[in-house]
């Protein structure tokens, strides 16, 4: 075996690769499940009790300061 795979083989079985991919995985699993519950959940929720279910006109405000609902995922 090569020095190089053999010293790229080491540095897999150390674990350190092996917990970041882990990490990865399992954060990307919990992402898409955030963006479902928000998508499918909360935001009807949000719309039903606002009785505003087109979100592209929801505003508020911050201090005197009015703010458009900005965030595409969320406000449609």
């Amino acid at each position: 075996m090569e020095p190089t795979m053999k010293g790229f083989k080491q540095f897999l079985l150390r674990g350190n690769a092996v917990d970041l991919a882990v990490g990865v995985v399992i954060g990307a699993a919990f992402g898409s499940i955030v963006n479902s519950m928000v998508k499918g959940l909360l935001t009807p929720f949000i719309a039903a009790v606002a009785r505003q279910p087109d979100f592209s006109s929801i505003t508020f405000t911050i201090h005197g300061s009015k703010f458009l609902c900005l965030l595409s995922k969320i406000c449609g």
